[in-house]
């Protein structure tokens, strides 16, 4: 049988006691850029530290000020062509301007994950104060959709 892992911080474990795991869109995950309700849960021990491993990549490279520039330097451009084409009257969508709109979301949803970000001074302040649970029985869980 294998063993899951679930990182959870200690003042949420009396309610985890009380109600077991809870699916949850939480920060941790939005700042991954993951919005889905879920429980997050690592196989294995190696699944684990690389998940932490993540959100370390994640928290650094989002919280670097050259990234947080280049994503605001972005948004401005994508902006300027918008108010360009609304002034020049051309109201169109070419594929060019499809692929361009796909980017400038990406880049907000990026902004949005850096503003999460940004609240914690350090990784292991993002992180928070927890433990790992053990789970061995996931038998009645779905995984996104289906039965597993």
């Amino acid at each position: 049988m294998n063993t899951y892992y679930h990182f959870t911080e200690y003042k949420y474990l009396d309610k985890i006691r009380e109600l077991g795991l809870v699916p949850k869109a939480g920060y941790r995950s939005f700042s991954v850029g993951d919005n889905r309700v879920a429980i997050y849960l690592s196989e294995g021990i190696l699944s684990t530290i690389i998940m932490y491993n993540c959100f370390q990549g994640f928290y650094e490279e989002y919280t670097n000020e050259q990234v947080i520039k280049e994503i605001d330097d972005y948004i401005d451009y994508y902006n300027t062509i918008v108010e360009n084409r609304r002034k020049n009257g051309i109201t169109k969508i070419t594929g060019r301007m499809e692929l361009i709109e796909r980017e400038y979301k990406a880049a907000i949803q990026l902004k949005q994950q850096t503003e999460v970000l940004k609240k914690y001074s350090t990784f292991e302040e993002f992180l928070g104060e927890g433990v790992y649970l053990s789970v061995k029985d996931i038998s009645n869980v779905n995984f996104f959709g289906g039965r597993h």
